[in-house]
């Protein structure tokens, strides 16, 4: 897949906005969370800095992975969560 193909697919799935929201990544050099912003397009998982970014920062590739939704009771400001699986 080239640069242009995955930059179409980015940009389909801010278009289309269907899964899309905010997630923590830990930054590698610091070990520090940061708030990203995240929209998936079939297995792709694109990273932008921020909600109003057009370009994307990275992508995950979550080939062979699914996600589960889980109600966890403890979490007073979430509460639903989505946890992937590998």
């Amino acid at each position: 897949m080239n640069d242009s193909q995955l930059s179409f697919l980015a940009t389909k799935a801010r278009i289309e906005n269907t899964n899309c929201g905010a997630l923590h990544r830990r930054n590698i050099d610091s070990a520090k969370w940061q708030l990203k912003w995240f929209t998936l397009q079939h297995n792709l998982l694109f990273c932008y800095d921020a909600e109003g970014s057009q370009k994307f920062h990275s992508f995950i590739l979550l080939e062979g992975c699914y996600a589960e939704e889980i109600i966890l009771p403890a979490i007073k400001e979430h509460k639903q969560v989505r946890k992937v699986l590998s």
